[in-house]
């Protein structure tokens, strides 16, 4: 019934209709549906394609903040300092290695489902395109 309400409120605002059938009327119920399925489809999509983006600059600041950290404290003898800054250089890298592992996941992901939606809006254009050979067919 919202169909006709909407229908008949652009009908009264200047734009008319030659004949609205039942036919038409299941035609823009099922365009209104797909889009309200596409829209809640859609709706993480963004936060994906931002963690795909992020990731990679949050971890490489997160090593060049551990690369910084690992020359603090350096007194001593030469050989100890060499081998407690490598250390700590070997761990300054893990945040980058986590972040890119993140960010090809989530960039997977978003290429993934945007793909299916894709497949999903050609299908539903398909079907209401043929919506009215299948009602034809029954009436």
């Amino acid at each position: 019934m919202d169909a006709v309400n909407s229908l008949k409120q652009i009908g009264a605002a200047g734009v008319h209709f030659h004949v609205i059938t039942g036919i038409a009327l299941a035609q823009y119920a099922a365009r209104r549906s797909a889009a309200a399925v596409h829209r809640q489809m859609a709706r993480g999509l963004f936060s994906l394609a931002s963690v795909a983006v992020t990731a990679p600059l949050v971890g490489f600041a997160g090593t060049v903040w551990g690369i910084v950290d690992s020359f603090r404290g350096c007194n001593g003898e030469r050989s100890a300092i060499m081998a407690a800054v490598a250390e700590r250089l070997s761990w300054a890298f893990i945040p980058a290695a986590l972040a890119l592992l993140i960010a090809i996941t989530a960039s997977w992901g978003h290429k993934h489902l945007s793909a299916r939606m894709a497949d999903f809006d050609c299908e539903m254009q398909g079907a209401v395109r043929d919506l009215p050979d299948y009602l034809a067919w029954f009436s």
